[in-house]
């Protein structure tokens, strides 16, 4: 299940240049009332034309001032990029409400990229 909210957590610009498209979202917990459960994901603005690793994102730890890799993926033909976080062996596992971290109201993250939308 999605994470649920009281207001919009969400910032979310994108530039269409041609055939290229660049974003750049960001998330605030700040009015989350439930996480929900399973692999987050952000829905690009247009489908990808090829498939693509974007590994522009960050995940801002408040009570610690850590900082996690963030890694959106997303399919030829797709439009959904499945988020990721970048382990300490290199591996990528799925960011979820407990992983890399359990998450509170006070994280935030935010993750950019330039990708060639489908014709």
């Amino acid at each position: 299940t999605q994470p649920t909210f009281t207001g919009n957590p969400f910032t979310a610009t994108y530039t269409r240049f041609g055939d290229m498209v660049h974003f750049a979202y960001s998330v605030d917990f700040d009015t989350i009332t439930s996480f929900g459960t399973g692999q987050y994901y952000m829905t690009l603005p247009y489908p990808a034309r090829r498939p693509n690793t974007f590994s522009g994102g960050a995940l801002y730890d408040d009570s610690t001032g850590n900082v996690y890799s963030i890694i959106g993926i997303v399919a030829a033909g797709s439009d959904q990029m499945d988020l990721y976080y970048l382990k300490s062996n290199g591996e990528t596992e799925p960011f979820e409400h407990n992983k890399p971290i359990t998450l509170t109201v006070d994280d935030n993250f935010d993750i950019t990229g330039t990708y060639e939308k489908e014709d």
